[in-house]
């Protein structure tokens, strides 16, 4: 397949609450209350991501897109992971991945001597785990982050999600061991902070990642 990587604006903000929705309930499952995650809403994400889509330069979200038209993109089996049709923009695509990144909020976690950004959030709709998708709309955003003029990121991680731990380690980032705890009504999570530096291509002035204008083949 063939996913198509864009910037994602205000009218992507239901389909960015049915991703984020269906992923926290796959990834978390086991590690959060199940009422939470049973409980939780596109409807009641939506404005939350209307605001965040809002957010100026350096902010940005990118989105991997599966166009209608490519194999697997029909209706059938699998139907309830749809991630949301974009009904304006690509009226028959769906999200399989986002990304969002920024400066760094906290200032605890910036880099001494480097300009600090963050990788805000990564997931994947279920359905489209281990496609590409996500690994595209990483790359894409630190080569945002790049091009930006910062020179280190971080990302925060639950510290049990062996499988996003997993990842995080396998595209390039170390650990800092430093914990903190994720506040959520009722209860608390470890998180555990990782990070890498952006280094700059000389010709290019960018990562050796992914531009925002590519695509990518998965199978």
């Amino acid at each position: 397949m063939r996913w198509r990587l864009r910037r994602a604006g205000l009218d992507d903000a239901a389909a960015l609450g049915r991703v984020n929705v269906l992923a926290w309930q796959r990834v978390y499952r086991g590690l959060m209350p199940a009422a939470l995650l049973d409980g939780l809403s596109r409807v009641d994400q939506t404005p939350n991501w209307r605001e965040t889509l809002g957010w100026p330069e350096p902010h940005a979200d990118f989105l991997a897109v599966l166009p209608g038209d490519e194999p697997g993109a029909a209706g059938g089996p699998g139907v309830s992971d749809r991630a949301g049709a974009i009904t304006d923009s690509d009226p028959d695509g769906w999200i399989g991945a986002y990304a969002t990144v920024g400066p760094v909020r906290e200032a605890d976690d910036a880099h001494p001597t480097r300009r600090t950004g963050e990788l805000m959030s990564l997931y994947a709709a279920p359905r489209w785990l281990r496609t590409g998708a996500g690994r595209l709309t990483h790359d894409a955003g630190l080569t945002h982050l790049t091009e930006a003029g910062f020179e280190h990121v971080v990302v925060w991680v639950m510290a049990d999600n062996a499988e996003g731990r997993a990842f995080y380690e396998a595209v390039g980032w170390s650990c800092d061991e430093v914990v903190r705890p994720l506040e959520l009504p009722g209860f608390s999570l470890p998180e555990i902070r990782y990070s890498r530096p952006l280094p700059v291509d000389p010709e290019t002035g960018s990562t050796p990642a992914t531009t925002a204008a590519a695509t990518v083949e998965a199978g």
